[in-house]
């Protein structure tokens, strides 16, 4: 830990949007989600938690995921939640409660951090809206003019509006530290100091997202950053949004999923404009990351494409 006492992060020194962070203050505020988590689980929010449990858990009275369970058992979905559910030995099986509280994990972590995901997405679209008409181009050959409900299909094939959510998170990433416990020593520095295994590390995508190394003019906005030939060209771990390797986020796919849906919906129907620059943006660290100065944007009702 004495690393980090006293350091200062370039990114945050940096940024006209930013702000000074010394790593004694990193490491408080690491002390602090802990706390600030742990509050989440008093008398009153355990309440809460336990009637969306209720809600969520399945049929007769709430049949949301029980539904889903009981098309599994009738063989009209087959995955690996069949198998899990059906495994012959007691101590390896997996309940019912086992994944409602999976899903419950999932949807309430989730919920801020996609939301923060959409709004910066939809402030970025605002500030340039020559992207934000490339959007709605990509929206238009896919869904046409009409009502047709999006499905998990049709999100396959927004290629560029996941671009511009992966630029939004890359300048924007909504969880805004990591903390890794080393599993072996770690050279690094050239060899110059070693990490002893079982340390603590704090990991701040924010700090490899804005290297010039991995991404010319770092703090613009350009989704072709994630092009596919972009892509290709760097290291796998130069963006970790959602952390990277084995015990990455596990709501990942759910949280693009979520945004793109988002997204799509609202942007095929309607355009978003503002007066804000990128430089206004004013952060602050929290559990999450965000904006002081909020996200200002106007909504007007879209015309019909004349594609």
């Amino acid at each position: 830990m004495q690393m980090f006492q006293g350091v200062r992060l370039a990114y945050f020194n940096c940024l006209t949007f930013g702000f000074p962070v010394t790593g004694t203050q990193l490491i408080v505020f690491a002390v602090l989600s802990v706390f600030v988590i742990l509050l989440c689980f008093d008398k009153w929010n355990r309440r809460r938690f336990e009637t969306l449990a209720n809600k969520l858990k399945g049929p007769p009275d709430y049949p949301i995921i029980g539904s889903c369970l009981e098309s599994f058992r009738d063989k009209r979905l087959t995955g690996l939640v069949e198998t899990l559910t059906e495994s012959n030995e007691a101590e390896e099986r997996v309940t019912d409660d086992d994944i409602m509280s999976h899903v419950i994990t999932i949807a309430a972590a989730g919920f801020e951090t996609t939301s923060l995901t959409a709004s910066y997405c939809l402030l970025l679209l605002a500030m340039y809206p020559d992207i934000q008409d490339k959007v709605y181009d990509e929206i238009y050959s896919v869904l046409g003019d009409g009502d047709e409900p999006i499905t998990i299909d049709h999100t396959s094939k927004m290629v560029y509006l996941k671009q511009v959510i992966h630029e939004s998170l890359r300048l924007f990433p909504t969880a805004p530290l990591v903390l890794r416990q080393l599993q072996d020593d770690v050279t690094i520095f050239s060899g110059n100091h070693t990490l002893p295994k079982g340390t603590v590390c704090i990991i701040t995508p924010v700090i490899t997202h804005y290297n010039p190394e991995l991404y010319p003019n770092p703090k613009s906005f350009n989704p072709d950053n994630f092009n596919a030939e972009n892509v290709a060209k760097r290291h796998k771990y130069g963006f970790i949004a959602f952390s990277g390797g084995p015990r990455s986020c596990i709501g990942m796919k759910y949280g693009l999923v979520f945004v793109t849906v988002l997204l799509t919906e609202l942007l095929r129907k309607f355009s978003v404009h503002t007066d804000m620059k990128l430089s206004d943006i004013k952060l602050k660290l929290g559990v999450t990351l965000h904006n002081t100065v909020g996200f200002p944007i106007t909504i007007q009702s879209r015309k019909k494409s004349s594609l």
